[in-house]
């Protein structure tokens, strides 16, 4: 109880300095408003055949089999000027089924409902509440449009993509940034029935001419306070362009979780990724990954069938063909191989899944207006 106090007197002090923020400023600069809309449509075929049109439970994007849907489709807008920036975005798709499935219908169609201050004279220090469609772990955009891959990495699909609180952030150069962030938990707009515990979490980012190196920390649960287990999380990633044509990203995840509530023994996992991508020429660009992934105790996937738990290596090509400016069509395809029969077919299971994707995805935001 003292908790959920705590952080309502934290929300009012939100409020009050934003409204300071918007009010009191006389130096304040104009807003101006940018309005948009994403959209990704894509096929999907599983030669592993499933008996579920949900290919496999821990993918959350492109994740149907021999049809056409809409991955993610959102509507957005962006209101800012230099001490203040607001979000408003709603979506829809298979996406948001799989991935929001545990939040209220309410909160389902939100990705951002987010506001955020400058909180001194330089313009360095930030508060931001709410919702936020893209979390700060991972290396990997919500939407894949700008992904150098066409589906989601193992470790990007398995660590929150949203997330619900307030973040204070301080651009201590054009190269360092340093946040933290006060969450209701992993990947929760609604705190967990039964819990009262806030999450915290921590980013440290520096870029510097071709290169992006990043640090996130998560500390929290997921879990109601009367069996509530700790989990701790690490997620490093690294960016490299070196040239026009080629870049590169490197990309490493590992996470603890108490067995029991108050227990000094802790279940482990972690996975890594490297993409290369390839640009040929303004229409043409080429991307490959490899990755893996291990989670004996199936503290993050579960696979229902015993056994040593989830291990896999994965293995992916993709090309994309940019038809116009803001339209890309892209193919991709993608071999997992584990040592453990996890792979759901029509007859049983294996220990391989091949499967392509074909994606359609239209990004489009106007300039923006000045009001």
């Amino acid at each position: 109880m003292k908790l959920r106090i705590w952080m309502r007197k934290i929300s009012f002090i939100f409020i009050f300095l934003t409204s300071i923020s918007l009010f009191a400023q006389e130096d304040e600069t104009p807003p101006k408003l940018t309005v948009g809309m994403y959209l990704d449509l894509f096929y999907g075929y599983d030669f592993n055949q499933p008996d579920t049109e949900q290919r496999l439970p821990y993918l959350y994007h492109h994740n149907r089999h021999a049809s056409f849907n809409m991955n993610h489709g959102v509507l957005f807008a962006r209101l800012e000027n230099d001490r203040f920036r607001s979000n408003i975005a709603f979506q829809s798709g298979s996406y948001v089924a799989d991935n929001y499935a545990d939040e209220p219908d309410i909160y389902k169609t939100i990705f951002n409902a987010n506001i955020g201050v400058a909180l001194n004279s330089k313009k360095n220090i930030w508060l931001d509440a709410g919702i936020f469609g893209d979390s700060y772990i991972g290396f990997e955009s919500t939407w894949n449009h700008d992904n150098i891959n066409v589906g989601h990495n193992l470790i990007s699909e398995n660590v929150p993509y949203f997330m619900t609180g307030i973040k204070a952030t301080y651009l201590y150069n054009d190269n360092w940034t340093a946040t933290i962030l006060m969450l209701n938990g992993w990947q929760r707009i609604k705190m967990v029935e039964g819990g009262s515990m806030p999450s915290f979490g921590t980013q440290l980012n520096y870029k510097k001419n071709k290169y992006k190196i990043n640090w996130s920390t998560f500390i929290g649960t997921n879990d109601p306070d009367d069996f509530r287990r700790m989990r701790y999380f690490h997620n490093f990633y690294g960016l490299v362009n070196l040239n026009v044509r080629w870049a590169f990203q490197l990309g490493f995840d590992v996470g603890l979780q108490q067995t029991s509530k108050g227990s000094s023994t802790y279940n482990s996992w972690y996975g890594t990724a490297i993409i290369v991508r390839y640009r040929k020429n303004e229409k043409w660009r080429f991307g490959g990954r490899f990755e893996y992934y291990s989670d004996p105790n199936e503290v993050i996937v579960s696979t229902n069938q015993g056994g040593g738990g989830y291990r896999t290596n994965g293995f992916s090509l993709n090309s994309d063909y940019q038809i116009l400016k803001d339209l890309k069509w892209r193919f991709e395809a993608r071999y997992f191989a584990s040592p453990d029969f996890i792979y759901p077919t029509s007859s049983g299971n294996r220990a391989s899944n091949f499967f392509f994707l074909t994606s359609l995805s239209f990004l489009f935001e106007t300039k923006p207006i000045g009001l």
